[in-house]
């Protein structure tokens, strides 16, 4: 999945995103934002989740949001775990 957002944010202009820990790192600023409030004063913390903390049912839809962001925002089909795509 990170080849095709790496190679998808490169194709549209995202220079400054070089390696697949760059990538990596915005799908998850996008998609693995969560918030942590304090009881004592009202405060929030935002907080970005490592994929390692994600449960099977929270890391598949991860992966589906991050293949419908991809073919909207980066007009890059992402293909379903296990799977390839063909080339015609």
């Amino acid at each position: 999945m990170l080849d095709y957002v790496f190679n998808g944010l490169r194709d549209m202009g995202f220079d400054d995103v070089q390696t697949k820990e760059d990538a990596k790192l915005v799908v998850k600023s996008l998609f693995l934002k969560k918030q942590i409030g304090s009881t004592e004063t009202g405060e929030v913390i935002e907080i970005i989740r490592d994929t390692a903390s994600l449960t099977k049912e929270e890391f598949n839809l991860f992966i589906e949001e991050v293949q419908r962001w991809a073919a909207t925002f980066l007009n890059v089909v992402i293909p379903d775990p296990g799977t390839a795509l063909q080339a015609f």
